[in-house]
């Protein structure tokens, strides 16, 4: 078993080595951190000063100040205040480099034998840490939001995320901080995008699977939330088109793109709605082709359409239980589907000439939105489509 004074170095050092998550797992909503000490003989007022004071006198840029003792019938308060030169690698918050005085307040449960008999609970610990500048904020949501990112503590579940632009999205929530479920067919590109992800360090599973079964969609879902307790996020980002002429469509050419495109959409997001809490995100990946016609492409710009009117109605149906829903409108992005568009230079300087920004779009810009629709920045957006374009739809 690790020792009180073992877990408070562990932690104390986790601001040296600027591993936030580690430091903020210990907080509570309520600004408290509790270390488990069980059967540790720390009865007197003596050998508990001398426990809490050689805590701060392991680490060389601590000095005690002064030190109070609060006898209870059940309990023992210490506090401590303490002076710290703070030149570690949390210096680039600052202040920094400087003396800084805090005090702290731990409680010591003792039972009727003398022994701490559960946990010692340190109040406050977000503004010590902020006055010896290992924290840029004394609010601790502040920094959990600022440091860990804006999605810190929520489950993403996004499709199509073996490539291109969902792999994209997958990566920015990951960076973000939502731990991220990714889905697709190949399992192989699944396992690469997960790599990727997994590099911000939040919790990282793959699920194989085609969601153009109806089924396969509601056991995904399930299969998410069993794995991860909760969902907060989905983003359908599986997508495909059948390039050729309208009048030689088959049948099941169009069926394929709806299925993929419109159908798996609509059946993801009821599967999804039925366990993400208020407050919850959808986001759906349109295209420009929602509002912009695309000859040789019939298929797939009437499913964006449709998707386009999907997220607008699903945004109407559930705002009153808190879920928003909206969508991202990629303009053109270089990806495996729109490779063989982009490998003809003529049609390519075509498309430059409309856009602005002089460039086509990389998977990597779609994240950004993505990350600001799915977090609480937007929380007052629902029913919209963001379109990521370089300016074509200005022109």
């Amino acid at each position: 078993m690790v020792s009180p004074l073992d877990l408070v170095k562990e932690h104390l050092a986790a601001e040296d080595r600027r591993d936030v998550a580690a430091v903020l797992a210990t907080f509570a909503e309520d600004c408290i951190y509790r270390i488990p000490a069980y059967g540790i003989d720390l009865a007197g007022k003596r050998d508990i000063g001398d426990f809490y004071a050689g805590m701060f006198r392991s680490f060389p840029d601590f000095e005690n100040v002064s030190t109070k003792f609060h006898v209870a019938e059940q309990a023992i308060f210490v506090e401590v205040v303490t002076e710290r030169t703070h030149n570690g690698q949390w210096g680039r918050f600052g202040p920094s480099g400087k003396h800084f005085r805090s005090s702290s307040l731990a409680q010591f449960p003792v039972t009727a034998d003398g022994q701490l008999g559960g946990e010692i609970v340190h109040l406050n610990p977000a503004h010590a840490l902020h006055e010896i500048g290992a924290l840029p904020s004394s609010d601790v949501f502040d920094v959990a939001r600022r440091v860990r990112g804006p999605l810190a503590g929520r489950v993403a579940l996004v499709t199509g995320a073996s490539r291109g632009i969902g792999r994209a999205i997958a990566t920015g929530l990951a960076e973000a901080g939502a731990d991220v479920a990714l889905a697709a067919r190949d399992a192989a590109a699944l396992d690469d995008a997960a790599q990727e992800a997994q590099r911000f360090g939040t919790h990282v599973e793959t699920f194989v699977v085609d969601v153009t079964s109806v089924a396969a969609c509601r056991e995904l879902v399930e299969a998410v939330h069993a794995r991860f307790g909760r969902l907060d996020v989905l983003v359908n980002a599986a997508g495909g088109t059948r390039r050729g002429p309208a009048a030689q469509m088959s049948e099941a050419d169009w069926d394929a793109v709806q299925d993929v495109n419109l159908k798996s959409v609509f059946f993801m997001c009821q599967a999804a709605a039925r366990h993400l809490p208020v407050g919850g995100s959808i986001v759906n990946v349109a295209s420009l082709n929602s509002v912009v016609g695309n000859a040789w492409a019939a298929s797939y710009a009437a499913s964006k359409g449709g998707l386009t009117q999907l997220t607008k109605s699903l945004a109407l149906e559930w705002a009153a239980d808190g879920i928003r829903v909206n969508a991202i409108g990629p303009g053109f992005v270089e990806t495996d589907m729109t490779a063989a568009v982009f490998a003809d230079p003529a049609k390519t300087s075509a498309i430059l000439q409309h856009i602005p920004m002089g460039r086509l779009g990389k998977p990597a810009d779609l994240a950004g939105a993505a990350v600001f629709l799915a977090s609480d920045a937007s929380s007052y957006m629902t029913g919209q489509v963001v379109f990521v374009d370089g300016g074509y739809l200005s022109v």
